[in-house]
């Protein structure tokens, strides 16, 4: 498994712990000042026992409500809500000065914890607006699908540990590191203690074979910059700055389209994000079988608010019998409006597709989960 990047087991001061082993800071880097990376914040954790605040990851701002941080530090057995969480924003020092906001609510991305930690990213939402100045100010993310090459200038910046197993900075710094080719880096993991799986959606940088420079514990969330925008989100690495293992982070271009329309349910703007069908006019609640940890009950019914006028283009569907059954192997159909390719952009037309249904037992082992009779 991968060793995230959050400050671990010091639970009595503040600081956090995941279900994974964590390494996250900047080590062999230099003191920077806030003004060079106005859009950094840190993630603020609220001690398990003690109530105790300390800065145990960083985010990026979005825009004055948002903020962008790893999910793995919004998640754990010891990750007590959003009220456990808070922001500091505007502070070149760490756990003093700035601006404190706290979380209002926190939306890990939904493939988080299927395959790793790929989707290890979050969005934020601040139960305040940030007030813009020299200090605080939103950053930009790489467009969806954006592609930086191998070898380029990337650079880090956090409050996380300046060594492995060491404390954590006072102050912000930040490290020039470079991108190290994917298969490479999935390669050096493959082969490491842990096996940990480096997938399309992450991307990985350090001084390969080097090292000495990297993310560190308390960096987690954090900005991987390419110029000034934001194209990857700190996530772990197998200890820090170790010469064969480059740190990884979530590829920020996966997820672009996401974000944006993530941000569009909540700032006012109408867009479409999921489909439905027509039964009749019903009541709006959740199955209460629903766990979004494993998905399992995830079927709801709505009320509508007004019952809906048919014609030929609108009509009410037909469901199946109660412990109908279908077949291995037969042809079923999937209609909707969503993304033509994975990690790519919706379709901007109703479009279809049949498949084939395949038999559930082979299903659960490639996913390797437990027996879900709901599914």
């Amino acid at each position: 498994m991968p060793a995230f990047w959050t400050l671990a087991l010091v639970l009595f001061a503040g600081t956090a712990c995941s279900a994974f082993s964590i390494s996250n800071r900047i080590v062999g880097g230099e003191p920077t000042t806030i003004d060079r990376y106005p859009s950094i914040v840190q993630v603020d954790f609220r001690g398990f026992f003690s109530g105790t605040w300390g800065q145990s990851c960083a985010g990026s701002i979005l825009n004055s409500v948002y903020v962008l941080s790893a999910a793995h530090c919004f998640a754990g057995i010891f990750y007590a809500g959003p009220q456990s969480r808070r922001i500091r924003a505007g502070t070149t020092d760490r756990n003093a000065g700035g601006f404190i906001v706290n979380v209002d609510q926190v939306y890990n991305h939904p493939s988080y914890g299927m395959i790793g930690a790929d989707g290890d990213i979050t969005v934020v939402r601040l139960s305040s607006q940030l007030s813009y100045t020299p200090v605080v100010q939103a950053g930009s993310i790489i467009n969806q699908g954006g592609v930086i090459p191998d070898n380029m200038p990337v650079v880090h910046a956090g409050w996380g540990d300046t060594r492995e197993n060491g404390t954590a900075s006072p102050v912000l710094r930040d490290v020039t590191i470079f991108t190290v080719n994917n298969d490479l880096c999935r390669d050096r993991y493959l082969a490491s203690p842990r096996r940990s799986v480096v997938t399309e959606n992450m991307i990985c940088a350090g001084i390969l074979d080097v090292g000495g420079k990297d993310a560190c514990q308390g960096d987690s969330g954090g900005p991987l910059y390419y110029g000034d925008v934001i194209v990857g989100v700190v996530s772990w690495g197998e200890g820090c700055a170790r010469d064969a293992y480059p740190g990884v982070s979530t590829r920020v271009a996966s997820y672009t389209n996401w974000i944006v329309d993530f941000l569009g349910i909540y700032s006012g703007t109408w867009g479409q994000v999921c489909a439905a069908s027509i039964l009749n006019s019903f009541y709006v609640y959740n199955h209460p079988t629903y766990d979004l940890s494993t998905r399992d009950g995830d079927i709801t019914v709505a009320r509508l608010s007004s019952p809906l006028s048919f014609s030929p283009l609108v009509q009410q569907g037909v469901i199946i019998n109660q412990g109908g059954f279908i077949p291995d192997n037969l042809s079923v159909m999937h209609a909707g409006w969503g993304d033509t390719t994975e990690s790519g952009s919706t379709s901007p037309v109703l479009r279809d597709v049949a498949i084939n249904t395949i038999n559930n037992e082979l299903c659960r082992e490639r996913y390797r989960v437990a027996p879900r009779p709901g599914v």
